[in-house]
């Protein structure tokens, strides 16, 4: 079972240089193999170190040992669990989180949450997150992501578009991808987006990169972020995810 002293001995202290070439377009149809969002493979016992980079430093801010179990009974449906311990640099333990999904052929559903931060203070959320399995260049589409316990909830709007592919090297690593782009927001208030690169031979996630947009507080100190624009907004590169698996 991972540890942080092992992990914090094994991963880069900085993020290992990023190259993104888009290549020729063409159809590709691909069947995806794990969580896209949190870089998991459908495998109980698949254990992995994911990290955050931030930007524009390209510091190490975060690692997350991560690991998924089960199978668990939740509302009836037979899930993964995935467990995400996350720690600073230094040692302290920041949050843990329990992530529940039920995996048929071509789609998934997340169906509970349960978080806690470094003091043991969380929440159980019921969740109706349903996201393909099957993707390909040039879909696009809109959906609703639904957090709930008892009379609070949270509702999120996403539009979601794939394309590529592309070759995405990161550090000396290299694979063919390609892009699913979530743009996501709470009404009224802040706005966010999402890339995952998904190797087309493996299919799971090879590197992750979270953008925000209009409504977050942080936009100045990301001035010198990268920038991408989607639809009509703006969106700066606030850090860049990593999963290491054979370290």
């Amino acid at each position: 079972m991972l540890n942080f002293n092992e992990a914090i001995g094994k991963v880069p202290k900085s993020l290992p240089r990023v190259q993104i070439e888009k290549l020729p377009g063409r159809e590709i149809e691909l069947l995806i193999k794990g969580n896209p969002s949190f870089l998991s493979k459908f495998q109980y016992g698949d254990e992995y170190i994911w990290c955050d980079y931030d930007y524009p430093s390209r510091e190490l801010n975060t690692v997350n040992l991560c690991r998924v179990g089960g199978p668990m009974l939740v509302n009836g449906e037979e899930t993964y669990e995935l467990w995400i311990k996350g720690y600073n640099p230094d040692g302290e333990m920041t949050d843990e989180s329990w992530w529940y999904y039920a995996v048929q052929k071509e789609k998934a559903e997340t169906l509970l949450f349960i978080s806690k931060d470094s003091q043991g203070k969380g929440r159980v959320e019921e969740a109706e997150v349903k996201f393909p399995l099957k993707v390909r260049t040039g879909q696009r589409w809109e959906s609703k992501e639904v957090y709930h316990t008892g009379r609070l909830c949270r509702e999120y709007e996403c539009k979601d578009a794939v394309d590529g592919p592309y070759l995405v090297r990161l550090g000396e690593k290299k694979e063919e991808c390609l892009r699913w782009q979530t743009a996501e927001y709470e009404k009224g208030k802040r706005k966010e987006l999402a890339e995952a690169f998904i190797s087309i031979k493996s299919g799971i996630t090879f590197l992750f990169r979270r953008y925000n947009g209009p409504g977050w507080d942080n936009l100045k100190k990301l001035e010198d972020s990268p920038k991408i624009t989607y639809g009509e907004e703006e969106y700066l590169l606030w850090y860049c995810s990593v999963p290491f698996r054979d370290i």
